[in-house]
């Protein structure tokens, strides 16, 4: 028995550093994002399973839990309202017998459903670093304004990197009023981690002066961004859910 405790003493670091390895491997698995983005993902176990003071199996298996719980209630909430505006608008088309703007409207609820079904049945959530490369396109947009969830709007939006700093061009429409105040907004911004800040800024024809504001994206998944944004003197926040639309060539939201 001498013998055995001599063998684990000498070899508990080898010990502990092959438990840990096993770790990270098994949040590896758990973590596998749609993308196969690797590196953002051990990067972000290692801190998820960092070796620290009573670290264990159940600890590490609960923040996994619980980052996975989090982005299934982002994607939760992203689904839905991308279908509810979608819908209204699609809606107003109907009535208004705009065909092809009908079907590219059901055509984009379509892509999304398929998107948020595939993203659902990962075994680990999917929030990928971004970079300056990654976020650059054009997106399909959605979202509603601060004052009031009913007042929705449907778009596109076109990011581009320069260096560190990201540029944005908005166009939107009002739900039910598409080309009758086409809305044209500029901004710039930063990408850090997972999330995107932009200052933005646009004229109100309402008020007749330029207003401006702030959106804070942040990456669920490749090619998906969830924004909240608020303006100058508004105290309450507006969503945004954004797609990657580059080889969308059927769908045009503005």
């Amino acid at each position: 028995m001498s013998g055995i405790a001599e063998f684990i003493g000498s070899y508990a670091g080898l010990i502990n550093t092959a438990l840990l390895l096993g770790l990270v491997g098994l949040g590896f698995h758990l973590f596998r994002s749609a993308s196969n983005s690797k590196d953002a993902e051990i990067s972000l176990l290692k801190s998820q399973l960092s070796a620290k003071d009573g670290e264990t199996v159940t600890g590490a298996s609960e923040k996994i839990s619980a980052l996975k719980k989090y982005y299934e209630e982002q994607l939760e909430e992203w689904y839905t309202a991308s279908v509810e505006t979608l819908t209204a608008e699609k809606d107003e088309a109907m009535r208004k017998k705009e065909e092809e703007y009908k079907h590219a409207l059901q055509s984009e609820i379509d892509k999304r459903r398929l998107l948020y079904e595939e993203l659902m049945a990962l075994e680990g959530a999917s929030n990928p670093e971004l970079s300056g490369e990654s976020v650059q396109g054009e997106y399909a947009v959605v979202g509603h304004n601060p004052e009031s969830p009913a007042s929705r709007y449907v778009g596109k939006m076109q990011l581009r990197s320069e260096g560190e700093v990201v540029h944005a061009d908005w166009s939107v429409d009002p739900v039910g009023r598409r080309g009758s105040r086409n809305q044209s907004h500029v901004g710039t911004g930063i990408i850090v981690g997972r999330c995107i800040a932009i200052h933005f800024s646009y004229y109100s024809p309402v008020k007749n002066r330029q207003e401006g504001g702030v959106i804070l994206y942040e990456s669920l998944a490749p090619g998906l961004l969830r924004g909240r944004w608020t303006g100058i003197g508004i105290s309450k926040a507006g969503f945004e859910e954004c797609r990657k639309s580059d080889n969308d060539a059927e769908v045009s939201l503005a």
